[in-house]
């Protein structure tokens, strides 16, 4: 039985005619030559080959994986890197915001009832698990807004200084006791933010929430 697929060694394409496939047949009666490779082809074949290209944008060479890909692109990715298509949009961002805008806001329109369920059904686990997230986003936009120092806070180096143990009255804290008990191991401003403290390592304190509502806005 004759063989059904490209004479051509490591093609298993189906044969178009004379025995080669479409892409086969198509070189031998364009160039004579099934074999044939165009230097378009050529220079395709060497980028991957090669596992990178320079990029058109900034001129450096990258590997592949360091391009989005675009089936469109005969090396399926696109010419420009993701560090410069990234700053191209950040621009157009920057310089178009009301374009920005409308497209938010007619995104949220559009799709107001899938954010809605999305939110049901997501959000309240996810502020269960980055419940210490929240917290920080809170006292570094509160320090903000009082127009006060702020830096990145190491909350187990803090859990670590004040010995598991509320820093005011001494009462062994537990991570695990949840808001609103009495017992909660809140973040307490040593000098309130409202004073002029800020949300930095030096004044923050762990202290049982009883404690620090009762300390209100008094710096001791």
């Amino acid at each position: 039985m004759q063989d059904s697929t490209c004479s051509i060694a490591g093609c298993e394409t189906g044969i178009r005619a004379r025995g080669y496939c479409a892409s086969h047949y198509a070189r031998w009666n364009r160039y004579g030559n099934p074999l044939h490779v165009t230097p378009r082809q050529a220079k395709i074949d060497a980028i991957l080959d090669a596992g990178e290209v320079d990029c058109t944008q900034c001129g450096r060479r990258r590997a592949l994986s360091e391009f989005n890909r675009d089936s469109r692109r005969p090396t399926g990715r696109r010419r420009t890197c993701k560090e410069c298509a990234s700053s191209a949009t950040r621009r157009w961002i920057e310089e178009n915001p009301a374009k920005v805008n409308a497209t938010s806001v007619a995104y949220r329109i559009k799709n107001a009832e899938s954010r809605r369920e999305y939110s049901a059904a997501y959000l309240p686990e996810w502020k269960r698990e980055n419940a210490h997230k929240i917290r920080d986003y809170t006292y570094r936009r509160r320090a903000k807004k009082a127009n006060t120092e702020t830096a990145p806070i190491d909350y187990s180096a803090l859990w670590e200084t004040c010995g598991g143990a509320c820093s005011l009255c001494g009462h062994p804290l537990d991570l695990a006791t949840e808001w609103p008990s009495p017992r909660f191991a809140s973040i307490d401003h040593i000098v309130p933010l409202s004073r002029g403290g800020g949300h930095v390592q030096s004044n923050l304190q762990y202290a049982c929430l009883d404690c620090n509502v009762r300390k209100g806005a008094k710096a001791v």
